[in-house]
C-alpha cells in the first residue's frame, strides 16, 4: 500500500499485483517439482520386471528355480503379487509362514532373502540381491494396494508433487492481500 498526502486527507492507494507476476515463481516451482521427481526416479529406481528377471538369471537362481526343484520366476512373482499380498499384512509374515526351504522356515523376508543370496555364492547386502529384494517388496505393496498390476511408488509420488505445485500456486493466485 502506498499513502498519498491531499489536502489534509490521506489517502490509501492499494496496488495489486497481476497474475502475470507469479509466472517466474510458478516455473521455479514447476522446474524444483520436476528436479525432485527426477532425482527421485534415479535414486529410487524401481527395476522393471524384464530388469529383475534378468537380474535372477544372472544371479543363477534359475539353477534352482526351475520349476522342478523350486518356482519358476513368473510362479514366484504371480505368488508374491496375488496369493500372498491377498493373504497377509507384510512380507515378513507371508514369507515365516508360506515358504519351507528344505524344512527350514524363516522369521523375515529378510531371513530368507539371505539365504537365497548364501546359494548363489552372495552376500544379503550385495547390491544385486538388494536389488531383487526390493523388486520382490514392491511387488508385494502394488499387490495390497491394487490387488495385482499396481501403480509404481514413482508414479504416485510425481502425481503428489504436481498435486502440490497446482495447489501452492492456487492459493498464491488467488488471495487477497
Amino acid at each position: 500500500s502506498k499513502y498519498i498526502c491531499k489536502n489534509k486527507y490521506v489517502l490509501e492507494v492499494t496496488t495489486t499485483k497481476n497474475a502475470w507476476s507469479y509466472i517466474p515463481v510458478l516455473l521455479l516451482a514447476l522446474l524444483i517439482a520436476i528436479g525432485i521427481a527426477s532425482y527421485y526416479s534415479v535414486v529410487k529406481a524401481e527395476l522393471s520386471e524384464e530388469q529383475a528377471e534378468q537380474l535372477f538369471k544372472n544371479l543363477g537362481c534359475t539353477n534352482c528355480h526351475n520349476g522342478q526343484e523350486a518356482d519358476e520366476w513368473d510362479e514366484i512373482v504371480e505368488e508374491i503379487e496375488d496369493e500372498w499380498a491377498s493373504e497377509f499384512a507384510t512380507i515378513d509374515e507371508a514369507a515365516s509362514k508360506e515358504v519351507n526351504y528344505h524344512g527350514q522356515h524363516f522369521d523375515s523376508f529378510d531371513d530368507l532373502m539371505a539365504e537365497m543370496a548364501e546359494n548363489v555364492g552372495k552376500e544379503p547386502n550385495d547390491p544385486d540381491i538388494q536389488s531383487l529384494k526390493q523388486f520382490f517388496i514392491d511387488t508385494f505393496n502394488e499387490g495390497k494396494s491394487s490387488g495385482g498390476g499396481g501403480v509404481s511408488t514413482g508414479l504416485i509420488a510425481g502425481i503428489v508433487i504436481v498435486v502440490v505445485v497446482v495447489a501452492v500456486a492456487g492459493f498464491a493466485l488467488t488471495r487477497k492481500k
